[in-house]
């Protein structure tokens, strides 16, 4: 079978599309699109292509004959109860590890941020005023809850054991042993792992599996004063139930690269909190992320040609990867 190749990645150089081009070279054809083509002009090149790599919707996909897609997320959830986990004939694959670097990058950024209260500190440089606070935080020492231990909250954990960080975690297969994090909770557990943090970091997928597992009961049972930092999916969280522990001061502080509505609505109370920093879910993104993504995908062509199990490759029905 000759596979005709569709590539939809408008962040993607002329290298990168050189480079995929070469890989296709000799057992498959292939154009590159605009990912704002038309509906109708796209449902045409969807109709002729048995590839696609980069983005597309879940519905669009759905009514096509694409057989494999290569997702340009890590995140998949949109994916989910469109009819493609019953399509036999369907493999999508996901970028998993593309983006695990700067998303754990960003939340180390976000966590100093609050501990050494940064968001005070810019807003007194924006009023030119000079006053020296006292009661900062230190993040040696104190105890971080990485709920979500996939990629992503692996490279973060790795980061926080390097600043001299207690790490416990959570996930849902809690009996296998991790690489990094000694003491790991069930997902049934997590009111009581959230107990024992300082700092708790939602690195999970979305989903119906995982929608609003922070609420309420979590919320009440985190330590008075801990930070909560959400950077996977903004559907992990009750957002009525997070504004009501930051305003009571249950909470001492959130940030927040992903919210459950995007963008944050302007009426939010969120945006006026000066304990809460809020970034415009731009956690995975990188100067780097486009080489890594390219790499992926020509490393799942190379392997789709050879007839190789391909990497990344997720289960719609069980809302994970299908090696977890």
């Amino acid at each position: 079978m000759k596979h005709h190749v569709l590539i939809s990645n408008d962040q993607f150089e002329d290298n990168h599309i050189e480079q995929i081009g070469e890989a296709l070279a000799g057992w498959a054809t292939w154009e590159r699109i605009s990912q704002s083509l038309a509906e109708a002009k796209l449902r045409e090149k969807l109709n002729r292509a048995t590839v696609l790599a980069g983005w597309a919707s879940g519905r669009m996909l759905a009514e096509s004959p694409v057989r494999y897609y290569l997702c340009g997320s890590a995140g998949f959830d949109a994916y989910l109860n469109m009819g493609l986990e019953e399509r036999e004939d369907f493999v999508i694959t996901n970028a998993r590890h593309t983006m695990s670097v700067p998303v754990a990058e960003h939340a180390i950024a976000l966590m100093f941020a609050l501990a050494r209260l940064l968001p005070i500190h810019f807003k007194d440089q924006l009023d030119r005023h000079w006053e020296r606070r006292w009661h900062y935080r230190e993040l040696a020492g104190s105890t971080v809850c990485v709920v979500g231990l996939g990629g992503m909250g692996t490279e973060f954990a790795r980061r926080c054991v390097g600043l001299g960080m207690n790490v416990i975690g959570m996930r849902k297969r809690a009996g296998k042993k991790h690489s990094i994090v000694e003491r790991v909770y069930a997902s049934t557990a997590l009111a009581e792992a959230v107990a024992e943090a300082d700092h708790v970091v939602a690195l999970l997928p979305g989903g119906p599996g995982t929608r609003h597992i922070f609420d309420r009961k979590v919320f009440a049972a985190m330590k008075p004063g801990a930070h909560f930092y959400s950077v996977s999916r903004g559907s992990v969280t009750d957002e009525v139930a997070l504004i009501e522990a930051l305003q009571s001061g249950r909470l001492g502080g959130a940030g927040l690269d992903v919210v459950e509505h995007e963008p944050l609505s302007k009426e939010s109370p969120l945006w006026a909190m000066p304990n809460v920093i809020i970034t415009p879910h731009c956690g995975g993104l990188s100067a780097k992320l486009n080489d890594r993504l390219c790499d992926l995908f020509i490393e799942n062509l190379r392997r789709l040609k050879t007839g190789e199990p391909l990497l990344n490759v997720v289960n719609l029905k069980e809302n994970c990867l299908q090696d977890q």
